[in-house]
């Protein structure tokens, strides 16, 4: 009989093991009644958006909200004593007179104005549990918020914030918003104008429009266009945004077309000779002219001689 229970023990044993190995039974949080042990995935996300315009321009002087979602991801497990630590970039200034929201509740947290951290801790967060009674207990979500100004530092750039997250066993995460660019306009000047004419006052191209803050400074250059000289140029091509407009006119002239002067090669020796030899034609007119001249002379002569005789 005790052999019998002995092989039945084994075998039930055996069993239990088996189904051990295929389906581990998790640790139980026997306080709580929650099923622990695993360990924890962090998770973070950030977010920000602008709440002073709704144009979708970034202007400094605006107001950033920006928010962190951190959960953990990992069913039965529990990520504690979370760190939180938010190093904000030099384009923007974090807020005092807002208060961090956590969960849209306010919380405690430090800010260091030398190194510009925001920091704070969270105790704990759960992932996805269930009770001892089989209770589905979703994990914790914790949302924080602050806000910040965009400064001048920032105009025509980019700002990304970036937010690290670590807790006991390091378990940690890091991850960046998404980035907000800033218009480089912030205290604008009056524009100034570039026109392109000829003498005439036409237009040689669409005039330019050069904006900038005010008291920053500006350079315009001629243009070049085919046919056409820079004669003039009316107005500065230098200077700094005031708050009164400005113009700068480069006149042009048309270019003179110069003559183009059709040389002739020099006559060879055979074009020289043709041109200064008598033709065929005229070379025999001249030789009976010739004996008809001695012709009559002779007579003449002849008869004067007979006429004394």
């Amino acid at each position: 009989m005790k052999k019998r229970i002995s092989i039945i023990v084994s075998c039930f044993a055996l069993l239990v093991g088996f189904v051990l190995s295929v389906n581990p039974v998790k640790a139980i949080d026997v306080e709580a009644g929650i099923e622990t042990g695993d360990s924890p995935i962090a998770y973070a996300k950030k977010e920000v958006k602008n709440i002073s315009t709704t144009d979708g321009i970034n202007r400094v002087g605006d107001t950033l909200e920006y928010t962190i979602t951190l959960s953990n991801n990992e069913p039965f497990s529990t990520w504690k004593n979370i760190n939180v630590v938010d190093p904000l970039p030099t384009g923007i200034d974090f807020q005092d007179t807002f208060p961090v929201l956590k969960n849209d509740a306010v919380t405690a947290y430090t800010y260091n104005s030398s190194n510009r951290e925001l920091s704070l801790t969270i105790d704990k967060l759960s992932g996805d549990d269930k009770t001892l009674e089989g209770v589905i207990v979703r994990k914790d979500v914790v949302k924080l918020k602050f806000r910040a100004t965009i400064n001048k530092s920032a105009a025509g750039k980019t700002i990304v914030n970036s937010v690290e997250a670590f807790g006991e066993s390091n378990i940690a995460t890091t991850t960046n918003d998404p980035g907000v660019y800033v218009d480089p306009i912030y205290n604008p000047g009056a524009n100034v104008t570039v026109n392109y004419q000829d003498t005439d006052g036409k237009a040689l191209a669409s005039p330019a429009q050069l904006v900038g803050n005010l008291d920053d400074p500006f350079t315009v250059q001629a243009k070049t266009f085919a046919g056409y000289e820079l004669k003039e140029t009316i107005g500065a091509t230098s200077g700094i945004f005031t708050k009164d407009p400005q113009s700068v006119t480069f006149v042009y002239q048309k270019v003179a077309v110069a003559k183009t002067e059709v040389k002739q090669d020099p006559p060879t020796k055979t074009q020289t000779r043709n041109a200064t030899l008598p033709q065929t034609g005229e070379s025999n007119s001249g030789l009976y002219l010739m004996i008809l001249g001695l012709v009559v002379i002779t007579l003449t002569i002849f008869a004067k001689r007979r006429s004394h005789s």
